[in-house]
């Protein structure tokens, strides 16, 4: 959570202890703007105790619009979400006559995964998007317009849709950062507590980014080129990345806010460890790669990163794992009468084969992973 001192209204004010319990099946018919599938019998009880959709996914939702797929198709109003009472979450079902003597609890507001991006940091793989479709998206240069309008949005409701008691809380569940960059923190902090932001960390009048790389494999919104998105009918927006660049201002949230740490908050690209002094040096540095001139080169580069299949194996019969027992042989020796005793066997134990992850019969030590700890220092901005 930001250690930023909160606003007047973030004040807490004194209120009794909420047990889990208490705390879900309260919260359970408060959550702004999500809900799922629910019974016939469950949505009319919803509506009679008062619901107010407008505004929330209650309401209508964003889905694609006319088009063919794997072309580019613009986001249209569609039906909400209807609402879902969590039985699950109380003691005893829900009856339609208490509609009007029940209390709430509590209502909040969840965000998740909202990937406040630094586009143009050199410490980013978008040339691998072939492999894995999160290293580069269109839409990854408004990162922070689009939080900021999340903030304005909750900031309109001011109140749980069903039972209309004011948000208590907002509650961001990881990722709120996109690269463990600095700067990204930063203006993720703006958004949520209001303030200033100019999300960029190049030039002050060029977008230094992969959208205006050349290449052909990103969209180039300014249409100055031909490139694999404007062949899916993507359109030509040329102020885009200047407005991107520009500065805008974040209101803050009317209520108070707490934020649960992911893995992208903690690592490059939430998978590198970020104490890498190779990979450091990079995140300040003049030069971003963005793959090479040589098509066929950046091929091999994608092979290199690619994930190999598994390689099939035969499946062997399932073996005990007690220890097995050799047996050990004594030779027969003549007795008193002269004549040979019977054979003798006697037992020993002996260990079990190692089972490892080396070769035939040896155990390899699995690595330990290292936890990043550091934080990276945002870049300066470079001429």
């Amino acid at each position: 959570m930001s250690d930023q001192p909160h606003r007047a209204p973030f004040r807490p004010s004194p209120r009794p202890a909420l047990s889990r319990r208490t705390l879900l099946a309260g919260s359970a018919a408060s959550v702004a703007g999500t809900a799922l599938a629910t019974a016939p019998a469950q949505l009319a009880f919803a509506e009679d105790a008062g619901l107010v959709a407008a505004g929330t996914t209650l309401e209508e939702v964003a889905v694609a619009g006319p088009g063919a797929d794997g072309t580019y198709r613009r986001l249209v109003a569609g039906p909400g979400y209807a609402f879902q009472v969590r039985e699950d979450a109380l003691d005893t079902s829900p009856k339609a006559s208490r509609a009007d003597t029940r209390a709430p609890l509590a209502a909040f507001v969840q965000f998740t995964d909202l990937h406040v991006l630094d586009a143009q940091s050199p410490m980013r793989f978008e040339f691998l998007h072939d492999i894995t479709g999160s290293a580069f998206r269109p839409q990854e240069s408004l990162t922070t317009q689009g939080a900021v309008s999340l903030v304005e949005r909750v900031n309109e409701l001011g109140a749980g849709p069903h039972t209309g008691r004011a948000l208590d809380c907002v509650v961001t569940t990881g990722d709120s950062t996109d690269n463990h960059e600095q700067v990204e923190l930063d203006w993720f902090l703006a958004v949520m507590s209001g303030g200033e932001i100019t999300a960029n960390t190049g030039a002050s009048d060029v977008w230094e980014g992969v959208q205006t790389s050349g290449s052909s494999h990103y969209w180039n919104p300014a249409g100055e080129q031909t490139d694999r998105y404007a062949e899916a009918g993507f359109p030509q927006l040329p102020e885009l990345l200047h407005d991107a660049m520009a500065e805008h201002r974040s209101p803050g949230l009317d209520c108070r806010w707490y934020s649960v740490f992911g893995n992208h908050d903690d690592s490059i690209s939430g998978t590198l460890p970020s104490d890498w002094h190779g990979l450091v040096d990079m995140y300040t540095g003049s030069w971003k790669f963005t793959g090479f001139a040589d098509p066929a080169a950046d091929r091999r580069l994608e092979q290199r990163f690619a994930p190999r299949p598994t390689p099939l194996r035969r499946a062997r019969p399932r073996r005990s794992t007690a220890p097995r027992r050799r047996r050990r042989t004594t030779r027969s020796r003549p007795t008193r009468a002269g004549r040979r005793s019977p054979r003798r066997t006697t037992s020993a134990p002996t260990s079990p084969r190692p089972r490892g992850w080396g070769p035939r019969g040896t155990a390899s030590p699995r690595p330990t992973p290292r936890r990043a700890r550091a934080t990276t220092p945002s870049r300066s901005p470079r001429a």
